[in-house]
């Protein structure tokens, strides 16, 4: 039996045989992988690539997110007060997936109630675990990146839109 390697690279470096696979597997198995190709736009995204052999057998897209860790507040805050100091931590978190190229950033709350307000405010609900009563929740980048790819003058590092 061939050995399994696994090799990480940036998507321009996949080669055209293996983007023209990857695109046959992905139409093929889109129902069950829930795939989204938006992914591939964003400026950190790299494709892990497993070969047996000469040929490859397995790849999956993959970049880097912001995970959002246990929010610390004040226990007398009021709910216009928390609404105000999320609204600034999510300017600072969009304007730093900004200048990272990183294009989501998530958190995990078993507060309903706070994740009802997050989605008021742009937040998504991806997920929702019964066993631990938590929900993981989204928002993507407020950047096109296509956008910058397809500036004039693009290069590594970001415009301040």
């Amino acid at each position: 039996m061939k050995e399994i390697e696994a090799n990480l690279m940036p998507l321009f470096a996949v080669p055209e045989t293996d983007q023209k696979l990857f695109t046959e597997w992905m139409w093929d198995q889109r129902i069950i992988t829930d795939f989204d190709k938006s992914v591939l736009g964003y400026p950190r995204a790299c494709m892990t690539q497993v070969q047996q052999g000469d040929e490859t057998i397995v790849m999956v897209p993959v970049h880097p997110v912001f995970m959002l860790e246990s929010l610390a507040r004040n226990p007398n805050l009021t709910d216009s007060q928390l609404v105000l100091a999320l609204n600034r931590i999510d300017g600072l978190i969009q304007k730093l997936m900004q200048d990272s190229g990183m294009a989501e950033a998530f958190f995990q709350t078993d507060i309903e109630r706070f994740a009802d307000i997050c989605e008021k405010h742009g937040w998504e609900k991806a997920l929702y675990d019964p066993a631990k009563k938590q929900w993981l929740m989204k928002k993507r980048a407020n950047v096109d990146w296509t956008k910058l790819l397809e500036a004039k003058d693009a290069s590594n590092n970001q415009p301040n839109l």
